[in-house]
């Protein structure tokens, strides 16, 4: 098993959830995707955490491609897929691992995602609507068994890797938004499970960085990903049999 972690425009974030990681001393490919301003500072960063392997890009990648080249790193193996803006909460890894153990269809397993200054707060428990992209929320103290889920956001998840090689990559067509949905339904189709495991939690702080740019062309060309994203993912699944089979299938258990 190794960790791999997207980096894009934060090497404050990217030290911090590293000095946590220093603990586990697993193999942790951190995939440099930031642009030219940050990336020598993110791979400085690097540096200091002798477990750490970067690749890094002379372009940003987006979410997809970033999570894909981590993905092939190494041949396929089990990977813990790490968000730069989350923070440890105790021991995450374990519960984790422990329950992809005790359940052999379960190919995706996330931890639960709480408020970075409100510990209490539950911002990621599961899915809701998967075409609104809605999250189960609320008190920590709500969310004490795992669940089976229709789709889980890719902030802190358990990849294995048989369920890898069966189902591949992120969909090459899909940059950021909706490709964590959509590999979650691809993973279902294909026999696997997605899950919650409210034992494991990560704290997490929403990325700013995507959203607000100082380059107001960045920042259109930023929203057209976003749109596009999203009409390609509702294309290929709102209308789909397959699509509402799965829904069905979650609502019913």
């Amino acid at each position: 098993m190794y960790i791999v972690i997207p980096s894009y425009n934060a090497p404050h974030k990217l030290e911090a959830l590293l000095k946590d990681l220093s603990a586990y001393n697993l193999d942790t490919i951190v995939v440099e995707n930031s642009t030219p301003e940050y990336q020598e500072k993110c791979l400085e960063v690097c540096k200091k955490f002798p477990f750490v392997m970067p690749l890094s890009f002379p372009d940003p990648l987006g979410f997809r491609m970033a999570v894909n080249h981590g993905l092939k790193w190494n041949g396929v193996q089990d990977v813990w897929l790490l968000n730069q803006d989350c923070r440890l909460i105790g021991d995450p890894i374990t519960p984790l691992t422990t329950f992809m153990a005790s359940n052999p269809r379960a190919g995706i397993i996330s931890s639960i995602l709480l408020d970075m200054h409100c510990h209490s707060k539950v911002v990621f428990g599961g899915g809701l609507s998967i075409l609104r992209g809605q999250h189960k929320t609320g008190l920590v103290q709500f969310f004490q068994k795992p669940t089976k889920e229709s789709w889980v956001t890719f902030g802190s998840v358990y990849l294995r890797r048989e369920m890898i090689r069966e189902v591949g990559l992120l969909d090459k067509k899909m940059r950021m938004i909706f490709s964590d949905s959509d590999y979650c339904l691809r993973a279902r189709y294909a026999g696997w499970e997605v899950w919650v495991e409210p034992k494991s939690k990560v704290a997490h702080l929403e990325e700013e960085g995507f959203s607000r740019a100082s380059n107001p062309d960045k920042s259109r060309e930023r929203l057209w990903i976003l749109q596009r994203d999203s009409f390609y993912f509702h294309l290929k699944w709102a209308n789909s049999m397959i699509f509402a089979d799965l829904e069905n299938e979650v609502l019913e258990e």
